[in-house]
């Protein structure tokens, strides 16, 4: 892979239909993106979304999330800017949230 220095991260399982949203968007994307960047799916278990992401300067991830507002809504957050927003609306069906 590297293309450049990004990488979109689609997250999610497939197997449990709504958490597979973020993996299904990128994946939809991806030959769209695959020239100015490298596009990959991950199931989110762990840490395996951090050892995905090494070696790029900037990675950004689409992932499913309960956030308390209507089924579609996107939400953007950028870690470059501070701290992201830990909140008990915000559940995560993997082992570790955005956040963490």
């Amino acid at each position: 892979m590297t293309h450049g220095k990004t990488i979109l991260i689609g997250v999610g399982n497939h197997w449990r239909r709504d958490d597979g949203v973020g993996a299904r968007a990128v994946e939809l994307v991806s030959k769209e993106l695959s020239a100015w960047v490298d596009t990959v799916t991950c199931r989110g278990e762990g840490l395996d979304i951090i050892d995905v992401w090494r070696g790029y300067e900037r990675a950004i991830l689409v992932d499913g999330m309960k956030s308390g507002k209507a089924p579609g809504t996107v939400e953007r957050f950028d870690a470059s800017e501070g701290q992201l927003p830990v909140r008990p609306e915000m559940g995560s069906t993997h082992a570790l949230g955005l956040a963490d």
